[in-house]
């Protein structure tokens, strides 16, 4: 049967009550008859889960609720619901308040109660702030993106490990080296950029400290971190370019330009060409007044000689001598476990 004549049957001596609380404009159909539905007679409620259940198209609903608006026989169950005399939902502005958390001006309001045993009283309401659900939506939002510049990191499986507190000091330019790494953290942390070279012999653990720096950046302060392996730099770029990959050149420059902190790791060793020299010269222009991190075997005048004054200016862009962090050392850390065996 369709429901218009179940309606209709149902729909008798609807008579006609005053009402003074208008329908609220953006409930659904469905969701009017599931609010209308607990406080219905036995015969108005059957009506209501026939219009619930019925599976005709939009149209022949509204129609058919139109037809039990005609009829006054919704309006009679909501004056039931409201009270005869129909009760007023328009709300006062009676003050204005600020959230706890995050200092929002939030609207109090005074209105009549629609139910329960106090129904039709004044009661004063406020709004309700959704600054916590804003928050976890932002933190989520923030660990994905930070997930995201760790896959991206070239980061090898022998410093997966490697933190600021396993690191193995030897000699005083290491401990040097440590302090420096910690006032580095501390300044991006503060949203202050910071830029600093680490050069020295390999093996030393300039490479460690990076990894070290970037994992308590991350943990510590959320910031994001992209580590890039420099002698590998022509062949993640170069993968950029094939058909199936998920990662375009210009979206790698893109995290690459808004990293909290970009390493370059091993510069000097990717075999210099002019196609890497260009390349290394876009990527030192997007960090420009960004917090940049570098590490290599090289001298800064070896590294003058092999980039020429122009990529070598970008590197040490905003950098004073004390940026410039000597690690010293007679071994590298491997080399010196087999001299100890020969003693």
């Amino acid at each position: 049967m369709k429901l218009k004549m179940i309606i209709t049957k149902m729909a008798s001596d609807p008579g006609k009550i005053r009402l003074h609380c208008p329908l609220p404009c953006n409930l659904s159909i469905i969701s009017l008859i599931t609010f209308l539905l607990p406080h219905a007679s036995p015969a108005f409620g059957s009506m209501l889960r026939s219009a619930r259940a019925f599976r005709g198209n939009k149209q022949e609903i509204s129609a058919a609720l139109i037809h039990l608006i005609k009829a006054g026989v919704i309006m009679r169950r909501l004056a039931d619901l409201f009270h005869a005399d129909g009760i007023d939902l328009k709300r006062t502005l009676v003050n204005v308040t600020h959230c706890r958390n995050c200092g929002r001006a939030l609207n109090v309001y005074k209105m009549r109660m629609v139910g329960g045993p106090r129904k039709g009283s004044r009661t004063t309401i406020t709004e309700h702030c959704d600054c916590a659900l804003s928050q976890k939506a932002v933190q989520e939002a923030d660990r994905i993106k930070r997930e995201r510049f760790s896959e991206l990191s070239t980061i090898n499986d022998a410093l997966k490990q490697a933190t600021l507190k396993n690191f193995s000091v030897q000699n005083a330019s290491q401990i040097h080296a440590v302090e420096q790494a910690i006032a580095f953290v501390k300044k991006i942390g503060e949203n202050k950029p910071a830029r600093m070279i680490y050069y020295g012999k390999p093996g030393l653990g300039k490479s460690h400290l990076a990894v070290g720096i970037s994992k308590l950046l991350d943990q510590k302060y959320h910031k994001t971190c992209l580590f890039i392996d420099v002698p590998a730099l022509k062949l993640i770029f170069k993968s950029t370019w094939a058909k199936e990959s998920t990662l375009t050149e210009r979206e790698l420059m893109t995290f690459i330009a808004d990293a909290d902190l970009l390493i370059l790791d091993d510069v000097g060793a990717e075999g210099i060409t002019p196609w890497t020299k260009e390349l290394m010269f876009a990527i030192l222009n997007a960090r420009l007044s960004k917090s940049l991190l570098v590490t290599t075997n090289r001298s800064i005048s070896e590294l003058y000689l092999d980039y020429g004054p122009k990529i070598i200016d970008r590197f040490l862009e905003n950098m004073s001598k004390a940026d410039l962090v000597h690690l010293d050392g007679d071994y590298s850390y491997r080399l010196a476990r087999f001299i100890e065996d020969d003693k």
